[in-house]
């Protein structure tokens, strides 16, 4: 397999804006790799195995590996996540952008 693993989508640097309008699940972002055996690391957490995984977005700056099943980094990118989160109440929170 002479192919190099490398992460295809989202483009490094990435910014991703959340919609505090739009349900969290339904704002999930798809990661995607060309390669085999591939495993998906988080800030250095487990993220998914496989050539595509999906995850929910949370605010901050992450790094994201494709790593072997060894866990060797074949491929990273780092982007960040801006908005509201997980807010408990929309009160207190006027002019957020």
């Amino acid at each position: 397999s002479g192919a190099v693993a490398r992460i295809t989508a989202p483009a490094p640097g990435t910014v991703i804006a959340l919609d505090p309008d739009i349900p969290p699940a339904r704002q999930r972002l798809q990661f995607t790799a060309t390669g085999s055996d591939l495993h998906w690391r988080m800030d250095g957490k487990m993220l998914g195995r496989g050539a595509q995984v999906a995850w929910l977005p949370w605010p901050g700056r992450h790094l994201v590996q494709l790593t072997d099943a060894s866990g060797q980094v074949l491929d990273e990118i780092r982007l960040e996540v801006r908005g509201a989160g997980v807010v408990a109440s929309p009160a207190g929170r006027v002019g957020a952008r």
